[in-house]
């Protein structure tokens, strides 16, 4: 019994160190990299320091001047959410999870798996 318990024990371990070594694609996200001006196309997002920002579309004929004002943050596992601010008062809530932050680049998906592919204009 000993010997068989011996065997399998090692064996059980190797496993579970496996098993959770394949987990999802976990990467760090530096917070402080979001912060510039991003653009993906006519859609342009600007995050400032302290949580807020902006967001403004051409293609919808918005200029930066008349842009949605919002408030930001990234939560531990990668959520990024954006409160967007509305004239009258209302606050609607939009939720991502980035995929891929660096110096130049800033991909996030909706709940609808729709990837968003930004770059970082200066």
């Amino acid at each position: 019994m000993k010997k068989r318990l011996f065997i399998t024990l090692p064996i059980l371990i190797f496993t579970a160190i496996l098993l959770s070594n394949c987990g999802g694609d976990t990467i760090i996200i530096d917070e402080d990299l979001i912060i510039g001006r991003w653009k993906s196309g006519s859609l342009y997002e600007v995050y400032e320091q302290g949580g807020s920002g902006y967001t403004w579309d051409e293609a919808d004929d918005v200029t930066e001047d008349e842009r949605q004002q919002f408030e930001w943050s990234i939560s531990d596992n990668n959520i990024l959410t954006q409160i967007h601010l509305m004239e009258m008062g209302g606050r609607i809530p939009k939720v991502y999870n980035i995929t891929q932050l660096t110096n130049t680049s800033l991909v996030y998906e909706d709940d609808y798996g729709v990837k968003h592919y930004f770059i970082r204009v200066e």
